[in-house]
């Protein structure tokens, strides 16, 4: 099975180039992919515009306690809490924080520099949105936040051989209505935007096992570690779970929480809550590795090298008064990225992702609220045949009901093919 490639351009297009690189850019799109909700203008307090000026900014290159706002970036700030923890990642995050007289450079080694203005800062102090405490992590944060958004404009895109995990996580928008580009996503895409380097997760016993005892026998030098709660409700339903420490006292743990690991020896293991970062939680090792189900750790030693995975992108917006739009995202060499279409009411119809050597590799068909109908995903034999062709169809809630994957052979024809049928996202039935 052959898949055309490359797209061809219809030349009655009108052609306007974007500059990619333009942060006041706005592109009136209805569906969910151009949800464009740039966090420039981060929300005020009553009475915060008159005291703006007088905010006192703390910004030592240290990073201190902290208490987590109303943004549900648990993973960003347990990232950032678990490098500070370590001697290594401590200097890492040093080095990528640079002072100017009205401002901070927060230089992320996975993709680059980003500056933070005193006044954003100050904003962002005024709001309920963000961290409290530390100005540093505060700076972070918003960097990371314009990294998304970025991501989300098309401005930086990623190589073929980034992690899934990375890539499909950078460009997602939060499902929660006013909230900034950062809520929701996980400790590996931050671990990667400040270091440059890859993570491990383990999420079964073993591999758990096993990066828990990296961390204890690396004693603080250059390994950190975070921690996922089980995304299983608490037992009346509630979204914590009472969970007594090594003392006895009763802690409260909330599902799909991400933790830093602090410290762990034989027995017992240490971690941070983003709640309130100046507070430790002490668990026997046996009850950590009971609740806790995905670990996310880093090797921050030179045996783990840097990667680059992100690259900068420009944008062509082509359309046709009446006949809907075309949108293209090429790579620095001019090949095609991305495509997307819409129609001329400027709703999202379709979407596709090439790879580097112009195959396609993704493609996604949009409901007319903007959710996705269909996604297929495409890999390749060498000689160009399609190996293994991923359908999943979704209702217009977004809930999967069936799974179709095909494998075929080399000369194009089938192999076999396994359906799954889903009820409510749930699988049911398989054929």
């Amino acid at each position: 099975m052959r898949i055309n490639s490359v797209p061809s351009i219809n030349n009655n297009y009108k052609i306007n180039t974007v500059n990619s690189h333009n942060r006041n850019e706005k592109i009136s799109f209805k569906g969910k992919e151009s949800e464009i909700r740039y966090q420039s203008a981060i929300p005020l307090g009553v009475g915060f515009i008159s005291s703006i000026r007088r905010t006192p900014l703390n910004k030592t290159g240290e990073i201190g306690a902290s208490k987590q706002g109303a943004t549900g970036d648990c993973y960003l700030l347990s990232a950032i809490n678990a490098l500070s923890y370590t001697q290594k990642g401590a200097e890492i995050l040093k080095e990528c924080l640079s002072y100017s007289e009205n401002g901070t450079t927060v230089n992320l080694k996975g993709i680059g520099h980003y500056y933070i203005s005193d006044k954003e800062l100050k904003r962002a102090k005024g709001s309920r949105q963000y961290a409290k405490g530390d100005d540093d992590i505060l700076a972070i944060e918003l960097a990371i936040q314009k990294v998304r958004d970025d991501m989300y404009l098309d401005r930086f895109i990623f190589t073929d051989d980034a992690p899934l995990d990375i890539k499909h996580l950078a460009i997602k928008r939060s499902s929660r209505l006013f909230k900034p580009s950062i809520d929701e996503g996980r400790v590996d895409e931050v671990f990667y935007y400040l270091t440059g380097k890859c993570g491990e997760e383990g999420e079964d016993n073993s591999s758990r096992e096993m990066l828990l005892n990296k961390f204890k026998n690396n004693k603080g030098q250059d390994f950190a570690l975070c921690a996922s709660f089980k995304p299983i409700p608490g037992p009346d339903g509630t979204d914590y779970w009472r969970i007594s420490d090594v003392d006895g006292n009763s802690r409260t743990l909330y599902s799909e929480h991400s933790y830093a690991v602090k410290a762990a020896d034989d027995d017992t293991v240490t971690i941070v809550n983003p709640h309130d970062s100046a507070k430790e939680i002490k668990l026997s090792k046996d009850k950590f590795l009971l609740h806790f189900d995905s670990l996310y750790g880093i090797d921050l030693s030179d045996n783990n090298s840097e990667k680059h995975y992100i690259m900068p992108s420009s944008k062509v917006i082509i359309a046709s008064k009446g006949h809907g739009f075309t949108q293209l995202t090429k790579r620095p060499d001019g090949t095609i990225y991305r495509r997307v279409e819409g129609d001329e009411k400027g709703n999202l119809v379709s979407k596709e992702i090439f790879s580097e050597d112009g195959k396609l590799k993704e493609q996604y068909y949009y409901h007319k609220n903007g959710k996705i109908r269909v996604y297929s995903s495409y890999e390749y034999f060498e000689n160009g045949e399609v190996s293994l062709l991923t359908e999943e169809y979704y209702d217009k809630k977004g809930k999967k009901e069936l799974e179709i994957k095909t494998n075929y052979r080399e000369d194009g024809s089938i192999n076999y093919s396994s359906s799954y049928y889903y009820k409510n996202g749930k699988l049911v039935g398989m054929g």
